[in-house]
């Protein structure tokens, strides 16, 4: 049990490293545009895109994304419930 944890833990925090690479790339636009730009936002936009329109009721006229941090957070309630259980 604690290994699936361990491993499940492990991909949560890349998988929140992905995160913050794909928000730096959205500041340098010819970074999405590259292979490893497109692998990246095909890694994120799944778990963005429901996000942002359950935020669109709320924030439609906001200038900001605040879809990543939504997303960090959901990732450190889980690596904490993970922990939790071992």
């Amino acid at each position: 049990m604690y290994r699936i944890v361990s491993l499940l833990v492990t991909i949560l925090r890349l998988y929140s490293w992905v995160m913050v690479v794909y928000c730096f790339m959205s500041w340098i636009p010819p970074l999405r545009d590259s292979r490893v730009g497109a692998i990246i936002t095909d890694l994120c936009e799944p778990v963005l895109t429901p996000i942002r329109r359950k935020l669109s009721r709320w924030m439609s006229y906001s200038m900001f994304d605040f879809s990543p941090m939504v997303v960090f957070l959901l990732i450190q309630v889980l690596t904490t419930l993970l922990y939790w259980l071992i």
